[in-house]
């Protein structure tokens, strides 16, 4: 049986600041909505896959509650697909399968642990398990760089009257990929647009990853309809599993939220925690509260510090 809120407060409030401070209840009002960001779970999958899959289920219990309209994977779904780990690929693919069952979106981007480096980047068995064929069925699927590839994808929604652009990028994006992104969102000046890639900010808060840098610069702060980049990869270094934040005003002049989420040393020192980040929306989408939790230990939020408001 799993140790409840309080006794896990009480266990951990001396011994590990980093554990997680308060808990929180939630009924969206009408017209709010939710979209769900999964963080790097590759120690779920290899270590811990029954964890993995209750994210999955969590998801998928709450999708009409929370008014879920899609969620958003950052990448490093295995921690060995980098060498060629085929049970952990198909640990993943399954467990994403719920969301498909239960009819909810999603995009995946791929990280370092999921692709096989040496001579270019070989992302075969990315695209095995998370094919194409799969994403292209989806009402928001918009297109793929490639043909016949899922590694670089863009979705297409609505929500309460907003139109949303998901772009979701490999790891360190080349530049025939940043030139495609920036095609993509010109293309779309009436979407608010999220662009996701695996690494973005670094472990340092308010810092850039040097690829971080940039894709800032060639990208994000290109386009006035770009509001929210989502990363996970580099964790913080003073405060594990915590969410790194940073906002800057791009050449138009809009603020372009930045957030880093990756629970990886949670999980991996905690015994599979499992963190999900909420986006909620409300005021008709211009306002949006971040809850930083985990549905394996009853919703029990991670340390106050991540759980905040934004808005534009």
């Amino acid at each position: 049986m799993n140790p409840s809120a309080e006794q896990l407060r009480e266990q951990y409030k001396d011994s590990d600041p980093f554990w997680m401070d308060w808990v929180y209840d939630h009924t969206p009002s009408p017209g709010e909505y939710s979209m769900v960001v999964i963080p790097d779970v590759q120690e779920l999958t290899a270590i811990y896959p029954e964890k993995l899959n209750r994210l999955m289920d969590w998801i998928v219990a709450n999708k009409d509650k929370e008014n879920i309209r899609f969620v958003i994977d950052v990448g490093d779904v295995t921690w060995n697909g980098h060498a060629m780990n085929t049970v952990e690929y198909q640990t993943a693919a399954d467990a994403f399968q719920k969301l498909r069952s239960a009819g909810i979106e999603y995009s995946v981007c791929y990280g370092n642990h999921d692709y096989t480096p040496g001579n270019g980047r070989d992302t075969r068995l990315f695209n095995q398990y998370f094919p194409w064929s799969v994403l292209s069925g989806f009402d928001s699927y918009g297109g793929t760089m490639t043909p016949n590839n899922s590694e670089n994808t863009y979705f297409c929604f609505e929500a309460a009257g907003n139109r949303y652009l998901v772009v979701s990028l490999e790891i360190s994006p080349e530049p025939n990929t940043v030139a495609w992104a920036n095609e993509v969102i010109a293309r779309h000046p009436h979407h608010q647009t999220i662009i996701v890639t695996h690494q973005y900010l670094s472990n340092q808060y308010g810092q850039y990853a040097p690829n971080g840098q940039a894709l800032w610069n060639d990208l994000v702060s290109q386009h006035p309809n770009v509001i929210l980049v989502i990363c996970g990869h580099d964790r913080m270094a003073h405060d594990p599993g915590s969410l790194n934040y940073r906002a800057d005003r791009g050449v138009h002049g809009n603020v372009v939220h930045q957030i880093m989420a990756n629970s990886q040393d949670v999980d991996g020192t905690r015994g599979g925690v499992g963190l999900l980040l909420m986006l909620r929306f409300r005021d008709g989408g211009k306002t949006v509260d971040l809850n930083y939790f985990s549905p394996v230990h009853h919703d029990l939020a991670f340390k106050q510090q991540n759980q905040f408001t934004i808005g534009w």
